[in-house]
């Protein structure tokens, strides 16, 4: 973790957004209504066909990028690449996030030790339902009953200098899934806070993340990382 150059460093905060104008402002609000200030929205739109351009365009205080779809983690990857800040964050245009999520991160992370060590900081996630969806499918869906610890990239803060110690975000995969497990791999130290800070909203086109991860992105995930644990096994023993 790297000794950062102020006491309220500049965030960047990375937006993917693919059709979900509907929500896209309520997603705004959520971070114009942080008590922590100093922070910039980086909002790359993934070849939306709805009203995102619009909205976007609209409000003053966003950086707008469009792209042609390249997927949620290509999308963060362009919004990283774009950032001014020295902290980053992530929100997906159709979650949510409290009002202290960063004031409180932020004050985490610069109460640990210094490390060299690439450091992340999460938080706690809620899942709620959308008011379009109806009770016939509210019913099929079962939504964890308390908060769940989210090693999820709108639950992360870390710097953009250890962001970049693990690499890219896989484009195709939506939930940092094998981004954790790469920095898993990297021996980061990770850190979990006990506040829930993320608000993951659940609505008629994104009904599979009520299951958490599409399972055959998870196991692709898993198996990618085991491939790489036992190259590196491989590569360690020919060393010797």
């Amino acid at each position: 973790m790297p000794t950062l150059s102020s006491p309220t460093p500049l965030v960047s905060i990375v937006m993917p957004a693919y059709n979900v104008a509907h929500y896209l402002n309520e997603a705004l609000e959520s971070i114009r209504a942080q008590t922590y200030r100093h922070y910039e929205i980086i909002l790359v739109d993934d070849g939306s066909t709805d009203e995102t351009a619009k909205i976007a365009q609209s409000e003053g205080d966003v950086r707008y990028f469009k792209q042609a779809n390249q997927g949620c983690g290509g999308a963060r990857n362009t919004g990283i690449a774009e950032a001014q800040g020295e902290l980053l964050a992530f929100l997906d245009a159709d979650d949510l996030w409290s009002p202290d999520k960063l004031s409180k991160q932020v004050a985490f992370y610069q109460a640990l030790p210094k490390t060299e060590t690439p450091t992340f900081v999460y938080a706690h996630v809620r899942q709620f339902f959308s008011p379009e969806i109806d009770e016939a499918n509210r019913a099929n869906i079962r939504l964890p009953e308390h908060a769940q610890p989210a090693h999820l990239a709108g639950a992360l803060l870390t710097t953009c200098a250890d962001f970049a110690t693990i690499g890219p975000f896989e484009s195709i995969l939506g939930d940092s899934i094998d981004w954790h497990l790469r920095s898993l791999e990297a021996g980061a130290n990770i850190h979990m806070m006990p506040d829930v800070m993320l608000f993951r909203r659940i609505h008629n086109t994104n009904m599979s993340r009520a299951q958490e991860y599409d399972k055959r992105q998870y196991v692709r995930s898993l198996k990618a990382s085991l491939d790489r644990r036992r190259q590196q096994g491989a590569t360690a023993k020919g060393a010797v």
